[in-house]
């Protein structure tokens, strides 16, 4: 599906998309939408329900400046609605769920239509780092199941490997498949490959992979470092939802953050506040979708930062919400630390997980103590507990979190 007969055609349409000017795409942008919102209401039960109960005139929205006039939708809302949501054909569709470590997931319907648009942004962001389609490929992203060590797909030129058996007995597997293949490219969640830098530092090992790509979880400072260094390459990262509502992506090698053009629509109305409407995927249409990560824009709508979920943030006694992001430097300066998780159940005490090696020492504790408290500017209860990796709270998806909160759940 995502590589068939109508891929090429489709590619070349993504690829013109980048190379509008700003009032061009401005134009098509409004455009697109206003098709969107209209084909929502005229074929969608729910948008029809929806926007008849708020009293809404699409003949009000002409361009994306009209969107405050139409309701906002969250992932409760919409979450036992999917089928009235969807418009497109009901025996060709891909169904997907949302991840997380707590709470049920959201489930959302993929149409070709989607799946071609999704695999063309995908490629025109791996284009621009350099991999093209037919390079080596490898993913280490939980494709395989926990049977499963490997898997080649040579239509795809991808060899899959299984991120849930990097432990440190499997390291010379892992290295000596890496060698023979000689991929150019690794597709893999952070986790993934800080895992497999961890084992390969811990027999010594260096491996020489040009490109790496990462998504579906915050990418933070001391992973990057270690990867890069221990897998001779170069990350570039990519934020998204599996709702198919924005993207974000590196364009240059630890550079700015960027939204593909015409993805999506975002809406940046506080900090910690975004609203989504999709372009991707016109029979799943979810027009102000609220999504509960944090995205730092100034005023020019420039990625300062993206924190992770609003849910997933630290909140101190005075009511500051502390991102993943700032909470991950703290971890960057403490050396021996494998892997660190951070959970909070009270706001009064915080416990932090940490997987360390052979050289960690009192003092590199006490140093890790004094680096989270800085950053929290408040007086809270720290307990430090060195697990062992398999500790580390993960998703069913073998997804990983830097801060689990089980504040409000």
């Amino acid at each position: 599906m995502k590589y068939g007969l109508f891929f090429k055609k489709r590619l070349r349409q993504i690829k013109e998309y980048q190379i509008l000017t700003i009032d061009e795409e401005e134009e098509l942008k409004n455009e697109l939408l206003i098709k969107h919102i209209k084909n929502a209401y005229g074929k969608s039960l729910f948008y029809k329900n929806l926007y008849n109960s708020y009293g809404v005139n699409l003949n009000q929205i002409q361009n994306k400046e009209d969107l405050v006039n139409l309701p906002i939708i969250t992932k409760e809302l919409i979450k036992d609605n999917v089928n009235d949501i969807y418009t497109g054909n009901k025996f060709i569709k891909h169904t997907s769920y949302t991840s997380g470590t707590t709470g049920s997931p959201l489930k959302v319907y993929y149409s070709l239509n989607c799946v071609l648009n999704e695999a063309s942004y995908n490629e025109v962001f791996r284009n621009n780092a350099g991999h093209f389609y037919g390079d080596r490929v490898i993913s280490l992203r939980g494709a395989l199941n926990g049977k499963e060590k490997e898997y080649f797909d040579k239509f795809n030129n991808t060899l899959y490997l299984s991120s849930y058996h990097i432990k440190p007995e499997n390291a010379k597997w892992y290295f000596e498949k890496i060698n023979l293949f000689k991929p150019k490219t690794i597709l893999a969640y952070p986790s993934s490959l800080e895992a497999l830098s961890n084992v390969f530092l811990r027999h010594n090992l260096k491996v020489d992979i040009p490109l790496a790509f990462t998504s579906s979880e915050t990418l933070y400072p001391h992973q990057q470092d270690k990867i890069e260094k221990t897998l001779d390459t170069k990350i570039f990262d990519r934020y998204g939802n599996a709702e198919r509502t924005i993207s974000l992506v590196q364009k240059t090698h630890r550079g700015e953050y960027i939204f593909p053009k015409l993805y999506s629509v975002n809406e940046f109305i506080s900090e910690g506040e975004i609203f989504t409407t999709n372009l991707i995927n016109r029979e799943f249409p979810l027009i102000r979708y609220q999504v509960n990560d944090i995205i730092e824009v100034n005023r020019n709508n420039k990625v300062k930062q993206i924190g992770g979920r609003v849910d997933d943030c630290i909140i101190t006694k005075d009511g500051l919400q502390i991102g993943s992001a700032a909470m991950s430097l703290a971890f960057k300066q403490v050396p021996n630390i494998l892997v660190s998780q951070i959970i909070q159940y009270t706001i009064e005490e915080l416990i932090v997980n940490i997987v360390v090696n052979d050289k960690f020492l009192d003092k590199d504790e006490i140093f890790l103590i004094k680096e989270i408290q800085q950053r929290l500017n408040s007086t809270v209860k720290l307990s430090i507990n060195r697990v062992r990796e398999e500790n580390i709270i993960k998703t069913s998806k073998n997804k990983y979190k830097l801060i689990v909160s089980h504040l409000n759940k």
